[in-house]
């Protein structure tokens, strides 16, 4: 069989691209490798010539939707790229494959990601009896990625089916868009239809503890332990944060010590939390356990050992702790840090040279 090729080139002045190359293969497999091209840049498709058969459309539809996500067109993208998805586009419908779900799916993504999301809501109002529910959380991701939340809402209550990717998505269209209390109240919708959450739970632990939402919070935990979620340092994690943030101390230490599996992130998120809730001595020495326990501290943690030092007045202690951070450990001190040492010497009376 022989293959015609389409061909879209960007002007010379354009600057430097993703070329897709073409390589020799039999039909239906199109030419993907990404390269980098210094010379004009060009994209190359090879395609089958003549057509191919009704039993080998659906093979090429999902070459086409493969392009599509392809590198570099899966991420926001300059007009020069957007330029060359649009004639990916235009090749699709001449050839037929417009109304195949996975190059729709693929084109509604792409435009999306271009921020052209009135290009992606034409290709999905073409034909929504071929739309399935990956198609129309598409469609949703691409709103809530361009912080067009209301649209999103819109859509969502029009959805003939919601699976848990379409929960999840609203509920965190509503937090990156700063609508926190919308994206408790999304996730208390979703438990009343039995759906069971995926990892975007996380999120709304970092809701409730933003917000100081106890109740809230431990609706979240409740729900994780009725579903038996497993619980990964993440999980944990968000737990103690929550807790704490919440003032839950005693809550947060019970379940910190009861992880089988600890990280830098969840002792840091421990330290900070009890040096912000006047534990200080239990924050040095659980800093003294982690430096103990093998763990390199990072920026933050020394952020909660100074805070802790500030909180209990303890004068001679930060300074030390402050040389053991640029000495020892090679961290360049910043506003933080400096701010709880001025806080410190503040608290004690001393003079601020």
């Amino acid at each position: 069989m022989h293959t015609s090729s389409f061909q879209a080139t960007t002007t010379p002045a354009s600057p430097p691209t993703f070329s897709l190359l073409p390589r020799s293969v039999p039909f239906p497999i199109l030419s993907l490798p990404l390269q980098l091209n210094p010379v004009p840049h060009r994209l190359r498709l090879q395609l089958p010539h003549p057509l191919p058969r009704q039993s080998e459309l659906f093979t090429l539809s999902f070459s086409f939707s493969l392009l599509l996500n392809a590198s570099p067109f899966s991420k926001p993208q300059p007009a020069h790229l957007h330029f060359l998805g649009v004639h990916i586009h235009a090749h699709v419908v001449k050839f037929g494959y417009a109304c195949h779900v996975f190059v729709r799916n693929a084109l509604i993504q792409f435009y999306c990601d271009c921020s052209r999301v009135g290009s992606a809501k034409r290709v999905f109002e073409e034909d929504t009896l071929c739309s399935d529910v990956v198609t129309w959380n598409s469609m949703l991701a691409g709103y809530v990625r361009n912080g067009e939340v209301r649209f999103a809402e819109k859509m969502f209550d029009e959805m003939p089916e919601r699976d848990v990717v379409s929960w999840s998505t609203m509920i965190t269209g509503y937090v990156l868009n700063g609508l926190l209390e919308d994206g408790l109240e999304c996730f208390r919708d979703m438990r009343e239809t039995k759906v069971r959450p995926n990892e975007a739970i996380l999120t709304l632990l970092s809701v409730s503890a933003q917000l100081g939402l106890l109740g809230y919070g431990r609706f979240v935990h409740s729900t994780i332990e009725g579903l038996r979620f497993p619980m990964t340092v993440p999980m944990g994690t968000a737990l103690v944060d929550m807790y704490l943030k919440c003032g839950c101390v005693e809550k947060a230490r019970i379940l910190f010590d009861g992880m089988a599996k600890k990280d830098v992130w969840i002792w840091n998120v421990m330290i900070c939390g009890l040096a912000s809730h006047d534990h200080a001595k239990e924050a040095l020495a659980l800093f003294q356990r982690f430096v103990g326990e093998g763990f390199q501290p990072v920026n933050v943690t020394f952020v909660g050992v100074l805070n802790a030092c500030s909180r209990a007045g303890l004068v001679g202690d930060p300074r030390h702790y402050f040389k053991l951070m640029v000495d020892g450990y090679g961290i360049q001190p910043e506003m933080e840090h400096y701010g709880c040492m001025v806080d410190l010497l503040a608290r004690a009376g001393l003079q601020i040279m």
